[in-house]
């Protein structure tokens, strides 16, 4: 066969290929555009009169004061009746109720190896931790031990748990009592007095130490704000926080001196100096209203009737927000104000900044807003102009309900888009799909954010500073962070990617505000796509981030400039809860330490709690110095995964101490019989080698026994370790050498 029939052949057969290929390319463009199509047709929503105006639910952001508890009633109703309409057959819109809700805020005679009661101590699990070292005490002018007692996230802001102590005395809330216990020396370690608080065990949070001062926190239903219901029926009274002052000047015999009460659930409380600031959240209804007061010692009338501040931007949801101060020297003093915002979820506090956080959900009213006004201000002005003037005809038809007009229209546009040629609707098509993308990322700032509220507080006075918003949503307090004048957040949202099909990508961010007035200075959006972040800490002008979806990336980021960025990155195995600075013997913030579960290279979770040491000295090129896996079963974990005051780490002397419980059948040196293994596992820890397992202090071998409750603490030279069933003493350079140890007793009831 000659070559000029091959070559005519494979032009042919080139011809056809090619004219498939263009027909394949064209019929996908005309999907494409078809489905455009579909995207630039109105919802029937955009028609319905009733649908609120979008600027009634921006509002003008100003505070303001409601005066009367009728102005208070008057406002819940009327925000419930801009967000709320009634159904009907032909065009189904949901009903939108407006409700604050609850907040979206886990023996052998040796070893305490007792059968735990649920009266044990009680143990909140709170978010993870940020900024500044552990709460480090040292006892004033030599006259005693130094000491460490609870690990908070800003150095002079304390935080509030269930066992304190001063350097001598250890405080403990067991059960429905407080415990204190003469600690030091340990070879003498005894219990000097148990208080009977008569209250129950559930109702029980934490507390603060000052001097010779404790500050309980527990909550209890108050009978005497409720009528009887239906029938005569008594009906559970609204929850109220209580905070109560106790001199413990003579250990042997805590007196009550005060006892104030704050409607609303507690939801978190920070101590500054002499003064503690307690924040409680309490549901907002207007048909059963109950406007938070401040009582004291039980007697009905209120000591304070805090003033009640609002914006008038519109919140799906309302609560009273009360923060409450109290000077603990002077138990006289107190001061609150209650601000009428979306209930509290996430709190931080700085040494001047009380910092609110929540997340903010749009309405179905807001949303059926936000479609009207993209429909009329961004499609309809890009039509024809004969077009644009028959949907204001339709749009303004008196006599026409909500669907015809959607019909209407919906046929007007499908005739004009399906008349108009295939280059001219790509065209079209195009520039409406580029200002939609503008319109739609404006609104994603709103569709899904965060809302945060900065309170100035200062020697008891408190004063709204500003308020600003994030998108998407925080993972706990460390997720917040104040310094050198600015404020910090990292968040996760979801960014819709534009098409018909409704996708989104996931992300994480930074986002950085001035710290007076919450204003943006900064972003770094698109981090880690499709991931979550699993711990954040903000150090100096650093941000180390823990995203996880396989996984570990470890990311440095330089929060210096106004723009911040990814300086380094890491990819290990398995994932972070918790990360905490640790500088080594030459001091500073040259690692950082980390806990959190194992995970293979697929991102299948692994049995056991992970640790990591990270060398951040190169931040650039941040490196793994150790790591090791504790527990040999699946269901071992450690209560540090999810409660930073569970982690203990004296970088002065390099010793990490970690809680764990572990079932195991497994016989070994620390696993002596079958069952399910609590206690603590002691680490020496240096900055170039890692960790070194120095030994383990086993508080229980039961199955009952409870998984929180867990703390370390050093008092001079012995390491203290508390569980629900009591306190165990070693030493710290010596762990294996116990010094002595203290067992909890549990009240009935």
């Amino acid at each position: 066969m000659s070559a000029k029939p091959i070559l005519v052949s494979a032009l042919v057969t080139l011809a056809i290929v090619g004219a498939f290929g263009l027909y394949f390319v064209v019929q996908t463009d005309l999907q494409n555009l078809e489905a455009q199509q579909l995207r630039l047709l109105p919802d029937p929503a955009v028609f319905d009169d009733r649908v609120v105006p979008l600027e009634v639910f921006e509002g003008t952001q100003q505070l303001r004061k409601l005066s009367s508890e009728d102005d208070i009633r008057d406002f819940l109703l009327e925000a419930e009746s801009m967000v709320s309409y009634l159904d009907y057959a032909d065009f189904p819109v949901p009903t939108v109720w407006n409700s604050a809700g609850s907040m979206l805020l886990a023996r052998s005679a040796g070893d305490f190896d007792h059968q735990a009661q649920s009266a044990g101590l009680s143990a909140r699990m709170v978010g993870e931790g940020s900024h500044s070292l552990s709460s480090t005490s040292f006892s004033e002018q030599g006259r005693g031990p130094g000491y460490v007692s609870t690990n908070i996230q800003v150095a002079g802001v304390d935080e509030p748990d269930h066992i304190k102590t001063d350097g001598k005395h250890v405080y403990v809330l067991s059960g429905r009592e407080l415990v204190i216990i003469d600690a030091y020396p340990p070879e003498d370690a005894k219990i000097i007095s148990n208080t009977d608080l008569d209250i129950r065990p559930h109702e029980l949070h934490d507390m603060f130490l000052n001097d010779d001062r404790a500050v309980i926190f527990y909550t209890a239903p108050d009978h005497e704000k409720r009528d009887a219901g239906p029938g005569g029926a008594a009906r559970a009274g609204p929850a109220v926080t209580h905070a109560m002052i106790v001199d413990v000047s003579d250990r042997a015999s805590p007196k009550i001196i005060k006892d104030y009460g704050v409607d609303g659930q507690f939801r978190d409380a920070r101590m500054v100096g002499d003064h503690v600031y307690l924040v409680s959240s309490l549901r907002a209804d207007y048909s059963d209203l109950v406007v938070p007061r401040v009582t004291a010692d039980g007697l009905p009338d209120a000591v304070l009737e805090p003033g009640v501040f609002y914006f008038d931007n519109y919140e799906p949801e309302y609560a009273f927000n009360t923060v409450t101060a109290i000077r603990v020297s002077d138990e006289s003093f107190v001061n609150a104000k209650t601000f009428l915002i979306g209930p509290t979820n996430t709190v931080y506090a700085s040494h001047d900044g009380l910092y609110i956080a929540y997340k903010k959900s749009l309405s179905t009213a807001h949303r059926d807003a936000i479609k009207k006004d993209r429909f009329f201000e961004v499609i309809v002005p890009m039509l024809p102009p004969s077009v644009q003037d028959r949907i204001g005809e339709i749009r303004g038809d008196p006599l026409a309900d909500p669907s015809k007009k959607h019909a209407l229209a919906t046929a007007l546009l499908e005739d004009t888009y399906n008349s108009v040629g295939y280059v001219d609707k790509k065209t079209l098509f195009s520039n409406i799909g580029e200002q939609l993308a503008i319109y739609d990322s404006r609104v994603k700032q709103e569709s899904e954010n965060t809302v945060i509220h900065k309170i100035g507080i200062e020697g008891g006075a408190m004063e709204h500073k500003a308020q600003g918003g994030v998108p998407g949503w925080l993972l706990n307090q460390f997720s917040m962070d104040e310094y050198g004048g600015s404020f910090r957040a990292v968040t996760t949202y979801e960014s819709y990617d534009g098409g018909g099909n409704g996708g989104t990508t996931r992300y994480n961010a930074v986002y950085v505000m001035d710290s007076q007035h919450l204003g943006m200075t900064g972003i770094l959006e698109g981090i880690a796509p499709n991931e979550d972040v699993f711990a954040a800490r903000f150090m100096g002008d650093r941000l180390y981030l823990v995203t996880f979806e396989r996984v570990d990336p470890f990311f440095v980021i330089d929060l210096s400039p106004d723009s911040p960025k990814v300086l380094g990155e890491l990819k290990i195995p398995g994932f972070s809860n918790y990360l905490h600075p640790y500088g080594g013997d030459g001091g500073g913030e040259s690692h950082i330490v980390g806990i959190g579960r194992n995970a293979d290279m697929f991102g299948a979770q692994l049995p056991g709690v992970k640790l990591a040491l990270f060398d951040v000295s190169d931040v650039k090129n941040p490196s793994v110095v150790d790591d090791v896996i504790i527990g040999v079963s699946g269901q071992a974990g450690s209560e540090a995964l999810g409660d930073h005051k569970a982690f203990f780490l004296d970088a002065s002397r390099g010793v990490l101490s970690i809680p764990i419980h572990d079932r195991t059948d497994s016989r070994s040196e620390f696993y002596d019989s079958v069952g399910d293994w609590h206690g603590f596992y002691v680490y020496g820890l240096d900055a170039g080698s890692g960790f070194d397992l120095q030994g383990t202090i086993k508080h229980s071998q039961s199955s009952n026994m409870q998984q929180s409750g867990y703390r370390s603490f050093y008092i001079g030279d012995a390491l203290y370790t508390a569980s629900p069933g009591g306190i165990k003493i070693n030493e710290i350079d010596n762990i294996k050498n116990e010094l002595g140890s203290i067992r909890f007793d549990y009240p009935s009831g």
